[in-house]
Order: C-alpha cells, then sequence, then structure tokens
C-alpha cells in the first residue's frame, strides 16, 4: 500500500494524494511544537543582524523553511544538496521535501521532488524518491474534462520503484541517515526553452567513501497524466520561482521525531538567489505548504544575493 501525504492550503487541510518513495509505516507520533518553532543552537543563528532575512513565522524550522527565490526570474541550473555531518536518527523515518512554487499564472502551481525512508521497510537503509506536481484549479478542470483527470489529486506523480524496480539500500541501520551521506536534486530545463520550464528531475545518494546510486534524468514529459494514458505535455510544465526545503514525517501529515543529527543543505543556482521569510508575490499556490512536521530547526539566512547559499540544520533537543 502506498503511503500518502498532505498539503496544508490556506487555513484548512486538503486532502494529498501525495506517493511516497517509500511505503507507508503507520501511526507516528503526533506533532505537539508548533511549525515555525525557533532555533536554539547558537549555530543556527546568524551572526549580523543588520543583514539577517527575516525568518518565516516563529523561526525557521520543521515545515517552515526559507523561500529560496530567484527575484522574479526562473530558477536555471538548481541544484539542492544535503549533506549529513552528524548521524540523522529516525526511529519513525522522515520525508525530504523540496517544494518548489512555480509563477503565478502556471498551469502546474505546485512542484513537489521528494526523497525518503521507513525504518520498518528494511533491516538496512534504504531511501528512495519521487516527483509529484499539483494544477491550477483552471488547470484541472480542462484536463478533467477533456481527458478524465481525477477533480482532485495531483497532476502528475512517479516513484523511484515505478522506474527502478527498486529502491536503493545502503549499509548501516535503517533509522538513520549515516554522516557524510549526500542527496542531492537537480532539476532540469531544456535549453531551447527559453521560459525556464522545470522538464525532468536528477536524484543522487553518495554515502562518504562508497556507493553511489542515481535516478538518472528523470523527463516530466516521458509520464502520463495520473491514472491516465495521455503524456504530459509542455503545457504541464512551469518554471520554478521560489522552493523550500523541509525535512519532516513520511506521510500523511505525521511528525518526525529525529532523535539527533546535524548537516548543511546546499542551494546552487545559475540564477541569482535570496532567502525570503515569506512567499514571494510573483509565485502560485499561495498559502499551501506540507502538512508533515518535525523537530529540525534551519539556520538563520542573510539577505545577500548569491548563486550559492549553504544552510545548516540541526534535531531541536526537547520536542516530542
Amino acid at each position: 500500500m502506498l503511503g500518502r501525504r498532505e498539503f496544508i492550503e490556506g487555513a484548512g487541510l486538503a486532502a494529498g494524494s501525495s506517493l511516497l518513495p517509500v511505503l507507508a509505516f503507520g501511526a507516528a507520533t503526533p506533532a505537539t511544537n508548533p511549525p515555525g518553532q525557533s532555533a536554539t543552537s547558537p549555530d543556527l543563528l546568524y551572526p549580523d543582524k543588520a543583514t539577517r532575512a527575516p525568518p518565516p513565522g516563529n523561526g525557521a524550522a520543521s515545515n517552515h523553511n526559507y523561500f529560496i527565490y530567484g527575484g522574479g526570474q526562473p530558477i536555471l541550473g538548481l541544484a539542492v544538496t544535503m549533506e549529513v555531518t552528524e548521524d540523522v536518527v529516525a526511529p519513525s523515518g522522515m520525508g525530504l521535501q523540496l517544494n518548489a512554487y512555480s509563477p503565478a499564472n502556471a498551469n502546474c502551481v505546485w512542484q513537489q521532488y521528494v526523497t525518503g525512508f521507513t525504518p520498518k521497510e528494511s533491516p538496512v537503509f534504504m531511501i528512495g524518491w519521487s516527483i509529484e506536481n499539483w494544477p491550477s484549479k483552471e488547470f484541472r478542470a480542462h484536463l478533467h474534462e477533456t481527458i478524465g483527470l481525477a477533480d482532485k489529486g495531483d497532476l502528475l506523480a512517479v516513484l523511484s520503484r515505478d522506474v527502478m524496480g527498486h529502491n536503493p539500500t545502503f549499509g548501516g541501520p535503517s533509522d538513520r541517515i549515516p554522516a557524510g551521506f549526500k542527496i542531492r536534486y537537480e532539476l532540469t530545463t531544456d535549453p531551447n526553452d527559453q521560459s525556464g520550464a522545470i522538464d525532468g528531475a536528477i536524484f543522487t545518494f553518495s554515502e562518504r567513501g562508497g556507493k553511489r546510486v542515481t535516478s538518472g534524468p528523470q523527463l516530466l514529459r516521458s509520464l502520463k497524466f495520473t491514472k491516465t494514458k495521455t503524456p504530459v505535455g509542455p503545457a504541464a510544465l512551469a518554471p520554478v520561482l521560489a522552493l523550500q526545503f523541509n525535512m519532516v514525517g513520511v506521510s500523511g501529515g505525521r511528525f518526525m521525531q529525529m532523535q539527533s543529527g546535524a548537516g548543511t543543505i546546499t542551494y546552487e543556482a545559475k540564477t541569482m538567489l535570496t532567502a525570503e521569510g515569506k512567499q514571494p508575490s510573483t509565485t502560485a499556490a499561495h498559502g499551501v505548504f506540507t502538512a508533515e512536521t518535525s523537530n529540525i530547526a534551519y539556520a538563520e539566512l542573510g539577505t545577500t544575493p548569491s548563486q550559492k547559499i549553504v544552510q545548516k540544520f540541526r534535531a531541536v533537543a526537547g520536542v516530542k
């Protein structure tokens, strides 16, 4: 049985038909920490208050990280790499979501590129990936009338198991990502497409001094719209104007308790990037964010534009 994630839309909860890269693992600990809990670790505080970017809500944590913004232009050459510096121990598993926001007028308003693991699936560490995009109301209605797309749920979705027939496995305990492990997300564009629409993704997993596994290019146009026989066409593709990286529970709005762990998230692009505490007005899917939560806090960031931004993360002690 495939697990499902959820997302928050405005003040209400909308049930998402989100696919997981791994199977669901049953009930998890409910969240008791509010989204946006302030960072408490000194190494997560930005040293210069004059150039500190205002963090989201009450702080960058859980399902509320900074928006990484391209200044209103499509973000080109985007790569996000998570590197673990201290074993990330998550007994109930975790999801690592790159949630991307399209332009306000796009047919595909919210793009999700996700990796994750559930310890009960395997005696050793096993991780998978998924791609899932969401349509505007107008585009959904059009596809519902013309090709029979469901009147709710995702626009397109694919799992690592769909493509590879299995999820990659690595040595070590199944409930943790070991120090030195890297997870890299690369979003690709067609150089002949001036709009900068994302046409695919590459997921790469590598352990320190050891195994390296890549999904290879996963082209969105090679997919079919969810539960239809119709190929995804260019009208369903969209650029990314802003993104948010969230380390949270695996599915169904679950809370993820990370017992320990720390590392870095590196955002790189050909486009100049800035950190924003609020969702930029030029993007679509306003008020939409993932419902899964965690006890992870993210470092504060500065306001200086750059093609490379490095952000620390760490487990927050005392949250249950």
